[in-house]
């Protein structure tokens, strides 16, 4: 709920239009981390066969390592640092984490580039296999000093989407040849080659449609009645297209993030003028929103326009202030006046009738 005032700088709002308001509100809760090269393994195929990723953000972090000569494991705990490889030099970060493996008898490996420990058995099989940068990840409490979690943050680069005419194009397809993609390992390689870029995979379950229902504007809302019912059922009956929704979460995330390599929508969502996703203006909707969860993944995203967050919460009204309310909007306060002391209201109205 945001409260908002009922004027302002600009003037006074425009009111609600409808008694019954609607957003559309595509969810993933289930994102996928990966890196370029693990694209191409089975496990990754068959989990992209299952999910239909059709959104993704190309991050950048420091490449993350492990300090090979400060690995001591034993009494079922493994103490060592991470080495973050920050631009202006390593960051040595200590840590201490319980293990679930024996450690009597199991030789550990952590070759050259230092980027995973590799846990064997007594014929030289692997029994663990722990990244770098997803151990950092999982056991921020375990750190020495907790506050160098920040180094495994996200930040957003790009967002793209992948839909094709029928959704039969999805995200690992257009990444295997993108041009913008192939840019930032480019100019990553020769001004920053201390950092790693991951790619954040979407897949969204079905979308909610959200209503707001407001009985206090039935007298000053602009539709009511059977007008106001018939609206209601045009957005329930009518729900926007995968293609459309793919398309505003797209626009939206691009709007949030505000990406150094994306031009569009990066200023200007959301536009009636936009065909991309016209449908939420067809069925009148009043909003759309995109949530993210990241907490599962132990990651926070950011950018260079918004700080680092495990779960992404973006909600955008489709109409400007001026025009039509938010129906976010539920609580107006109106600001007391500076030139006496503020005055409790008391309504007319006797109690009985209330």
């Amino acid at each position: 709920m945001t409260a908002v005032d009922a004027t302002d700088d600009d003037g006074p709002k425009a009111k609600r239009k409808y008694l019954s308001e609607g957003c559309v509100n595509m969810f993933c809760s289930r994102p996928v981390l990966v890196q370029r090269h693990q694209m191409d393994g089975a496990e990754f195929l068959k989990l992209a066969k299952e999910s239909p990723f059709h959104i993704y953000m190309i991050c950048r972090r420091p490449r993350i390592t492990f300090d090979p000569t400060s690995i001591s494991y034993g009494d079922m705990t493994m103490t060592a640092r991470f080495v973050v490889h920050e631009r202006t030099g390593p960051v040595y970060v200590p840590f201490t984490t319980e293990m679930s493996v024996e450690p009597e008898k199991r030789p550990i490996k952590c070759d050259y580039p230092h980027n995973e420990v590799r846990i064997l058995d007594d014929k030289g099989e692997l029994v663990v296999g722990l990244h770098a940068g997803y151990m950092m990840s999982m056991i921020g409490s375990d750190l020495h000093d907790p506050t160098q979690i920040k180094h495994v943050d996200l930040e957003v680069l790009y967002v793209g989407q992948a839909y094709g005419k029928e959704g039969e194009r999805t995200a690992p397809d257009r990444l295997k040849n993108h041009e913008t993609l192939l840019a930032i390992y480019a100019e990553l390689a020769a001004n920053a080659p201390e950092d790693e870029i991951w790619l954040a995979l979407l897949s969204f379950e079905p979308p909610i449609t959200i209503l707001s229902f407001d009985g206090r504007q039935q007298h000053t809302a602009e539709v009511t009645g059977d007008a106001d019912l018939a609206h209601m059922l045009r957005m329930l009956d009518n729900p926007v297209t995968e293609r459309q929704r793919v398309c505003f979460a797209e626009a939206a995330l691009i709007r949030h993030f505000q990406p150094k390599y994306n031009d569009k929508f990066k200023y200007n969502f959301p536009n009636p003028s936009h065909e991309t996703y016209s449908a939420c203006y067809d069925v009148d909707l009043n909003a759309v929103a995109v949530e993210i969860r990241f907490e599962e993944l132990w990651h926070r995203l950011y950018s260079q326009a918004q700080p680092p967050q495990y779960n992404i919460v973006v909600t955008f009204p489709l109409h400007s202030k001026e025009l039509r309310q938010s129906m976010f909007d539920l609580l107006r306060v109106v600001p007391p006046k500076t030139d006496g002391p503020v005055k409790a209201y008391v309504t007319p109205t006797p109690i009985e009738e209330v």
